[in-house]
């Protein structure tokens, strides 16, 4: 059964505080949020060709990060995206 919630400021003596079902301390309760993320950066279309068609030849997401001077996770979520946008296009139709 979860606790009931509580304000951050219910104890004010460092016990631990309920809020929403979880207990967390009031330290952590009133940390900011993460600071944004770096700039995003703007592909080109032959880079997003190129990226396709090496993933398509087979190469790994890491070989073509290498290859086009980004991060691993950088192009695992561009070609993320471009299959969600490709196959939602695709049930439109």
């Amino acid at each position: 059964m979860s606790a009931p919630a509580r304000s951050r400021d219910a104890h004010g003596d460092g016990r631990p505080v309920a809020l929403a079902g979880r207990v967390t301390s009031p330290s952590t309760a009133a940390r900011p949020a993460d600071p944004a993320p770096g700039p995003r950066r703007e592909w080109s279309d032959a880079e997003l060709l190129d990226m396709l068609a090496r993933r398509e030849a087979g190469q790994s997401r890491t070989e073509i990060a290498e290859a086009h001077g980004a991060t691993r996770n950088q192009v695992i979520g561009l070609l993320h995206r471009i299959d969600r946008d490709t196959d939602a296009s695709e049930v439109r139709e």
